[in-house]
């Protein structure tokens, strides 16, 4: 296998584990389970980010070594991608950071966690009476999608590559549900037109 095949290879798989997290996430959310939503999709940002870099030439240890710090890796992504207008996602990838505090119970005193499901000014208090900036998590369903599909593109991940992996009912469902930025606009009902699928 070439080289140029191995770091691909690499890359999916690291994109493999980030829409399962992904999608995991949108369940969460959908569910209303915070903080385990915000952490699931931290987690999904740092695959993909570290898929890209791991193509790039990265290796495993290099990878290692940034841990799960999202605001590092969007600065090495974007060392390699410096045409990309990304300035309107660099407060949503700093909010998304901040949900690794929250991991462990007990690490935020009254952690506040706020939520949405479009990109509107609208966010609703779930938890916490203490409303100062320094416990504030926020989350808005809308602008996760957005920023997950705009990494795939921008690093050329095929729409059908994410579809593939949705192979059950349960995780097309979540997938598509308010999914306005989902890899294709095909309806659920399209769903039994794909063999791999397994309810």
């Amino acid at each position: 296998m070439s080289e140029a095949h191995q770091k691909i290879g690499r890359k999916l798989s690291y994109c493999r584990i980030a829409l399962q997290y992904y999608v995991a996430g949108r369940f969460a959310f959908l569910a209303q389970y915070f903080p385990v939503s915000g952490n699931l999709f931290h987690h999904a940002l740092e695959m993909l980010l570290k898929g890209d870099l791991a193509s790039q030439g990265l290796t495993d240890s290099d990878l290692r070594k940034r841990s799960h710090c999202l605001p590092d890796l969007w600065r090495d992504f974007l060392t390699h991608h410096p045409s990309l207008d990304v300035e309107k996602y660099n407060k949503t990838v700093e909010q998304l950071h901040g949900w690794d505090d929250i991991r462990y119970p007990g690490r935020v005193d009254n952690p506040v966690m706020l939520f949405d499901r479009q990109m509107t000014e609208t966010k609703l208090d779930i938890l916490g009476p203490d409303l100062s900036e320094e416990n504030k998590y926020r989350i808005n369903l809308e602008e996760m999608d957005l920023l997950i599909h705009e990494i795939l593109r921008w690093t050329s991940v095929n729409p059908n590559y994410v579809r593939f992996f949705l192979r059950s009912k349960v995780a097309w469902d979540v997938y598509f549900s308010e999914n306005r930025h989902a890899a294709s606009s095909a309806p659920l009902a399209d769903r039994e037109e794909w063999p791999f699928l397994m309810d």
